[in-house]
């Protein structure tokens, strides 16, 4: 079963390939947990002083592909900041991270 230590692996690795100029925080400063939530694989949220909350639900702790694939699409939120939701902006960002290779590297 994968833990919170392999999320943070993994989100040190796309930070560094896939968001290098982005402001995206260090994981030890995201508020991180496995929630199960319903009809959500995971969410970002900000609190009033803009501190960010990761949490992803607790079956992708046994699958890491949609681990990784939820992770990259909520480390989008978090480099958009918060409000955005999946407008423009949002896709726009996930096609940038797929030409890198993203899903091809770690889904193909």
């Amino acid at each position: 079963m994968l833990g919170e230590a392999y999320v943070r692996r993994t989100y040190g690795k796309f930070r560094a390939r896939y968001f290098p100029d982005a402001n995206l925080p260090d994981f030890a400063e995201i508020d991180f947990e496995f929630e199960d939530a319903p009809d959500e694989w995971g969410s970002v949220e900000w609190d009033l002083d803009g501190n960010p909350a990761l949490s992803l639900h607790p079956l992708t702790r046994l699958y890491a592909d949609a681990l990784k694939e939820t992770l990259l699409h909520e480390m989008i939120h978090l480099a958009l900041g918060p409000k955005l939701g999946h407008g423009r902006a949002f896709w726009r960002e996930a096609r940038r991270i797929h030409e890198l290779g993203a899903y091809r590297e770690y889904f193909g």
